[in-house]
């Protein structure tokens, strides 16, 4: 599921050869950039944000931190060091408004026109009958049934629950941490550990 804004859940932690841990946002919420770090780290830890240093990071740093009951995990180097970055992408994604009771959630084409609250569906309305009806798919039209069933082809009118918009901007914002062939990576608050692809040496 996409984010409305680049939401941060989880920060790193370096830990340098002598036992110093450098954070990449100290306790007053000011960031400290990788390229800065005085030695290669000996292990990384993904640490998620608490209420207070969330406000913090913020205020001074201006990063939408998000505060997480996840626990925090750690990739130590396993011999090609460790590498550390953010993959984000950004997405235009349509919305859908209920007419009947409010409600918004992503445009999906493929998807049952049904609001996921009310489960309200487009009616259809039969202006011989003056009746909503079940439409009858005939010939990929649809018709009422009853006139049908009197040798008319009364076709119905699509009495419309919803409104799609274009929608905001939304995002795909992911922190990993590598020592090949492992990557530890965080996708919407949730840790996945994968082994990283060999690489191709005709490369």
């Amino acid at each position: 599921m996409l984010d409305p804004a680049p939401y941060w859940r989880y920060y790193w932690v370096a830990t340098m050869p002598d036992g110093t841990q450098i954070p990449q946002f100290d306790s007053s919420g000011k960031k400290f950039l990788w390229h800065n770090l005085p030695d290669k780290p000996v292990s990384i830890t993904l640490v998620p944000f608490s209420e207070d240093l969330s406000r913090k990071v913020m205020a001074a740093s201006r990063v939408a931190a998000l505060p997480t009951n996840n626990p925090p995990t750690t990739l130590q180097d396993l011999g090609q060091g460790l590498l550390c970055g953010v993959d984000e992408r950004f997405f235009t994604q349509q919305t859908v408004k209920c007419l009947s009771c409010g409600h918004q959630f992503p445009y999906n084409p493929a998807s049952k026109a049904e609001c996921p609250k009310c489960h309200t569906t487009d009616e259809w309305f039969c202006t011989q009958c003056q009746e909503m009806k079940r439409p009858l798919v005939v010939d990929k039209k649809l018709l009422c049934p009853d006139c049908k069933a009197r040798g008319k082809t009364q076709g119905l009118k699509r009495i419309m629950k919803f409104q799609i918009s274009a929608g905001g901007m939304s995002y795909d914002f992911q922190h990993w941490i590598r020592s090949p062939p492992v990557e530890v990576r965080v996708a919407h608050g949730e840790i996945i550990i994968k082994k990283l692809p060999e690489p191709n040496p005709q490369q």
